[in-house]
């Protein structure tokens, strides 16, 4: 009896989450409330609260599967290549795939990256189990691949390019050029420099400009909520 409930609970989840995502489409997420979503999947309101209290809740699940999509097709990218820029750039692409029928909703709630308290911010407590986990596709994809860096910049790298990546993906949102070719642009440009730079921080004279780097991240880090701060 229990599977058969189970079930039908995902699927009620599945429903709700994927009517919240187009009414957020359409009407923006601020003025979308929990009782319009609740009417379009002709449930009571609390019956809508019982699977998903808030409707931050509803998009940090919607993180949540974008993530772990993310994470089964990176086995795929990886398996493809060595080659770092062909690696990277992959799960690039497969991010704005995944976001493309979404892409209106995501420079909406990227507004909420500016404040960091933000559940929605992915700079966020909330939002921290996806971050590592996009960081841990990163590391994926420069373990084994050909990319040389400096032993004491490798541990950060993968939290530098997931800070790169975020930047991409903002251009990527606000990128008015058909079929957003001035982002695939912008890829291939960037990802080739990095590449130089990475290979170039191997040299002595770099040493000054790794640490910089490093410390940079760490800054970061030491600013973005944990979730473990007193209250």
């Amino acid at each position: 009896m229990t599977p058969k409930v189970t079930k039908k609970s995902e699927a009620t989840r599945a429903h709700i989450l994927q009517t919240a995502l187009g009414l957020f489409q359409e009407h923006g997420f601020e003025k979308t409330t929990m009782r319009m979503i609740a009417l379009a999947c002709d449930l009571s309101l609390g019956a809508a609260y019982y699977h998903f209290k808030t409707k931050e809740e509803l998009v940090l699940q919607f993180y949540a599967e974008t993530g772990a999509e993310a994470r089964s097709h990176n086995g795929t990218i990886t398996a493809a290549s060595r080659d770092f820029k062909t690696r990277l750039k992959a799960l690039l692409q497969f991010k704005f795939t995944q976001m493309a029928p979404f892409r209106e909703l995501a420079s909406v709630l990227a507004r909420q990256a500016t404040d960091w308290r933000n559940p929605l911010s992915p700079f966020s407590a909330e939002t921290r189990p996806m971050r590592d986990e996009a960081i841990g596709l990163i590391e994926e994809v420069l373990e084994g691949s050909n990319v040389k860096v400096s032993a004491p910049l490798r541990p950060h790298l993968a939290k530098m390019l997931w800070l790169y990546q975020m930047g991409v993906i903002l251009f990527w949102m606000n990128d008015p050029s058909p079929e957003q070719r001035r982002t695939e642009e912008l890829l291939d440009l960037s990802l080739a420099l990095l590449h130089r730079l990475l290979q170039a921080s191997t040299l002595p004279f770099m040493r000054g400009v790794n640490q910089s780097a490093v410390r940079i991240v760490e800054l970061v880090e030491g600013l973005a909520p944990t979730g473990e701060e007193e209250t």
